[in-house]
């Protein structure tokens, strides 16, 4: 029989969520379905849970390898799918009941080369999609629909699509190692912008667990302002090397670059992680995660909104402490709640 969809799980020390997730997916009993499992180093036991239900489904493939971090583990596991749609499920969420029916029905009324649907929050507060997700759905031109995907932020995470692998191949399409953030992001506009035909459904099939307190979104994130320029000039570079219209390619890089300076916030909050805010303490390594921002992604003088052009005014013009004062005001108390916990 034919593997239809290939789901490829990263798995790191997930003990906790890893049955959960797998159940989920094995529940819905499908013999066209195959389940590829890299466990990415785990020290805990991950690796037992999964060798025990290996045991009993043929489809899971389960592949174990020293850490190398998540954008490897997925790259084996989009080496080793043999199906025609991939798919990507974290190991700490878990997908509906349904989940495979309904790409199946959404499928058979288009078979578009990129498919998204919606998620659900489990352990956090949820955030209402419908609007968004509305509007997306209505719109029939692909640039649209690529530019809305972009400038809302919905096209970074890869969870909430299926991709059909004959196109990652086809053009090489590839998660990037060693990054800490942002490798989601990279692939899944790479994968964008060869595609011919998106559809969006606002299906919530998905269940994304945010109740993990160690996450990352807690945890200081070292040299995260070199980190997210390389992302978001490799995003630039792929635009700018694609086979898109001149005016499609100036559309999506001011979008590009808005998100990328408006990342300026969350770099200057990521030292708030270390301690208090303290301006003159901390002038110095501000002042270095502000260059990061000097050079705009897009032609200069062009902006997609009036944030954009604020932001870019400010730095252009070395305004550190306004950029500073912002961050503070508006993610002070959070951060110093993550500090007390």
């Amino acid at each position: 029989m034919e593997v239809k969809y290939s789901v490829i799980i990263p798995v790191y020390n997930a003990e906790k969520t890893i049955e959960r997730c797998l159940q989920s997916l094995f529940s819905q009993k499908r013999k066209d379905v195959e389940i590829i499992v890299i466990n990415d180093g785990s020290t805990d036991k991950s690796g037992e849970i999964i060798s025990e239900y290996a045991a009993h489904h043929e489809n899971l493939i389960w592949i174990s390898h020293e850490n190398k971090g998540v954008s490897a583990a997925r790259n084996l596991g989009i080496e080793t799918a043999s199906g025609v749609y991939l798919l990507f499920v974290d190991s700490d969420d878990f997908v509906s009941k349904d989940y495979f029916y309904v790409l199946d029905q959404l499928g058979k009324q288009e078979d578009s080369d990129l498919l998204m649907f919606a998620s659900n929050t489990v352990g956090g507060r949820n955030t209402d999609e419908a609007k968004i997700y509305s509007q997306l759905e209505k719109m029939d031109k692909r640039m649209e629909k690529m530019e809305l995907l972009l400038s809302s932020r919905k096209i970074m995470p890869p969870w909430n699509k299926r991709f059909k692998k004959e196109i990652i191949l086809e053009h090489k399409i590839r998660f990037i190692n060693h990054l800490q953030t942002g490798e989601d992001f990279n692939f899944c506009l790479e994968y964008m912008i060869h595609c011919h035909t998106i559809r969006v459904k606002y299906q919530q099939i998905y269940n994304v667990d945010v109740s993990d307190q160690a996450s990352l979104s807690r945890k200081y994130r070292e040299h995260l302002d070199i980190q997210l320029e390389k992302v978001f000039r490799n995003a630039a570079g792929l635009i700018k090397t694609s086979c898109l219209e001149t005016n499609e390619k100036d559309h999506l890089l001011r979008i590009v670059d808005y998100l990328f300076v408006k990342n300026v916030f969350t770099c200057i909050a990521e030292e708030f992680k270390k301690g208090k805010p303290n301006y003159r303490k901390k002038k110095r390594e501000i002042v270095e995660i502000y260059k990061k921002f000097f050079t705009p992604l897009c032609r200069r003088g062009e902006y997609y909104n009036f944030v954009h052009r604020t932001l870019r005014f400010l730095i252009k013009n070395r305004y550190v402490f306004p950029v500073y004062g912002i961050t503070r005001l508006a993610k002070e108390k959070q951060f110093t709640k993550y500090m007390e916990k």
